[in-house]
């Protein structure tokens, strides 16, 4: 198999070229190779692959390669990203969202995380929902943050359901024995972090048990056993 696949990639086909560089990346066949990867990579990416140009920039951007950085690694992930992969989207709006490699940027980071959250991505949709819940591009928008969770959460990312459990818990706290909204924004919170806490996220299994001591055991019942599908039982 690896006979051939060289046999092929030395013919010039883009295709072998990129599952070559990924088989010498991760070691498929021996060694991982990160030289050899990265020259297989150029082969493809300069044809145009856009998976192969991700992932040499995530090469570069790990110090993977001798003299080459997160700089280089920007370079091929807007590449990547202008030819429409997802992957790079992301990497690229993360990228503007902490200042890695490129002055920190939150309106092109929302923009390329949107490119990617629009085409299903799951990974982008969470992290859109963090961004707009937490303020990270400046803005807090808490309607955007709970509609770019939701769609996360529809695809089963387990993060973004610990996410949503922290937007509900902070938009306000209890503040007296009758504070009705108080206690929703608890609940609702409750609800989430159960969710994730029986999918085995731990931080939301301590959110959810922080949360028996501040809501009477009624509601906390009542709450926890409106999770969607609850997996754990304590």
């Amino acid at each position: 198999m690896l006979l051939k696949l060289q046999i092929e990639a030395e013919s010039g086909l883009a295709g072998a070229q990129y599952t070559l560089g990924r088989a010498y990346e991760f070691g498929k066949y021996g060694a991982v190779d990160y030289p050899a990867a990265e020259r297989w990579y150029l082969a493809a990416a300069g044809q145009g692959i856009a998976e192969a140009q991700c992932n040499l920039g995530v090469m570069y951007a790990a110090g993977r390669i001798p003299g080459k950085g997160i700089t280089d690694a920007n370079i091929w992930f807007e590449r990547a990203a202008s030819s429409g992969y997802h992957q790079a989207q992301l990497n690229l709006a993360i990228s503007y969202l902490k200042g890695n490699g490129v002055e920190k940027n939150g309106k092109l980071a929302i923009e390329w995380a949107t490119k990617a959250a629009e085409q299903g991505y799951a990974i982008a949709e969470r992290q859109l929902g963090q961004i707009y819940s937490e303020g990270l591009a400046g803005t807090v928008d808490i309607a955007e943050a709970s509609s770019w969770l939701d769609r996360a959460i529809k695809h089963g990312d387990v993060e973004a359901m610990y996410l949503m459990g922290k937007l509900h818990f902070g938009l306000g706290p209890i503040k007296g024995p009758n504070d009705a909204e108080g206690f929703t924004n608890v609940g609702n919170a409750l609800i989430w972090f159960c969710e994730a806490a029986g999918r085995g996220h731990t931080q939301a299994q301590a959110m959810k048990n922080n949360l028996k001591a501040i809501l009477p055991r009624t509601l906390f019942d009542y709450y926890s056993s409106m999770a969607p599908t609850r997996l754990d039982s304590n």
